[in-house]
């Protein structure tokens, strides 16, 4: 993928908008964007904006030139070598033809090798990894015939349980989290967007600043939230099964191995904590996905499935559950959430 390109001159100062010609002209290397504009700041599809939406918004809609000739809310898609996110779709009054609302997607090394430090939030590195890919607003307007091809990515909201488990491979990105280009500052920098709750509690001591490469947190399904784990107390060792009994209004009322299982599925932390694979990449890992499903069901079932923990399993398709994770379950300190006293 090709670098954008520098959007300030050598002075420091935002370069001038240039002419047609020069944008035509012959550059090294070929800009991702015409030059002159800032990162975020790219060309958008003049008559996709002319047209009118119709309709309520659409999460499929016919691309004819990607591989399945359909695009979807939340694919990565890539415009000649330029990726976006597709943030909503719409049918619009023109007969088949659809507009995609996107974000320009960026890897977080382009970012660092084309903006001074001081062009960027002063929380930036304790907040984004190497791994990564970040969205920047404002969002634009595109027809969905302009799409060639798709970008693999995993995305997650990283407020709420949606991670899934990373392969170490593929991209992820936080669609909650968006970089702005702010040109009305003097100089004109970035600044950061966070959509949802806020991470962590009020008294974090991080200021809920959330680095998927760098914090251990865990998560609290009564509160919803995510707190670090230099946020927390220790739950003492002599109280940890009443409280999770009365946590989970539950505890094995045999030595079965279908409750067992059920134990510590519901009882297993759930975690995001940072991991490096075998290329000494840093990503998230975590099993939020596995364990708030089994969770889910006994808060809503008031206790575990009535056929048993493998019947369970194999009728709504749990995934393989590793070794780790139930020893996990079974070894590592628990907290006490500051906000309703519960284990996490």
């Amino acid at each position: 993928m090709d670098s954008p390109p520098v959007p300030s001159s050598a002075s420091g100062t935002p370069a001038p908008p240039m002419s047609a010609e020069s944008v035509n002209a012959p550059t090294s290397p070929p800009p991702a964007f015409p030059p002159g504009l800032p990162l975020g700041r790219p060309h958008q599809d003049v008559a996709a904006v002319e047209l009118t939406p119709t309709g309520p918004p659409l999460f499929t809609a016919p691309a004819p030139n990607l591989a399945n000739a359909t695009v979807q809310v939340g694919q990565v898609v890539v415009v000649d070598i330029v990726p976006y996110l597709v943030i909503s779709l719409h049918a619009t009054s023109s007969p088949n033809v659809f507009v995609a609302t996107l974000y320009r997607v960026v890897p977080l090394p382009n970012i660092i090798l084309y903006y001074p430090p001081d062009r960027l939030p002063l929380d930036f590195f304790s907040r984004f990894c190497i791994g990564e890919l970040i969205s920047l607003a404002p969002a634009i307007q595109m027809r969905t015939t302009a799409f060639t091809s798709i970008q693999p990515a995993i995305l997650f909201n990283d407020r709420g349980i949606s991670l899934p488990v990373l392969d170490g491979m593929t991209p992820f990105l936080r669609t909650n989290v968006l970089l702005s280009w702010n040109d009305t500052s003097m100089p004109p920098v970035w600044t950061i967007l966070n959509h949802g709750p806020r991470f962590c509690h009020t008294n974090c001591y991080k200021r809920g600043v959330y680095c998927p490469a760098a914090d251990r947190v865990r998560y609290c399904g009564h509160c919803a939230m995510w707190l670090h784990i230099q946020c927390l107390r220790p739950v003492p060792t002599l109280e940890l099964k009443r409280r999770l009994t009365a946590d989970f209004g539950w505890t094995p009322s045999t030595a079965s191995a279908s409750d067992i299982l059920w134990w510590e599925l519901i009882t297993c932390p759930i975690e995001r904590a940072p991991h490096i694979d075998f290329y000494h990449r840093i990503f998230p890992l975590s099993y939020e996905s596995y364990l708030w499903l089994a969770r889910s069901n006994h808060i809503h079932g008031r206790g575990p499935p009535l056929g048993g923990t493998f019947l369970w399993i194999s009728e709504v398709n749990y995934p393989p559950i590793p070794n780790s994770l139930l020893a996990f379950s079974r070894d590592t300190q628990r907290f006490v959430c500051p906000g309703c006293g519960r284990c996490v």
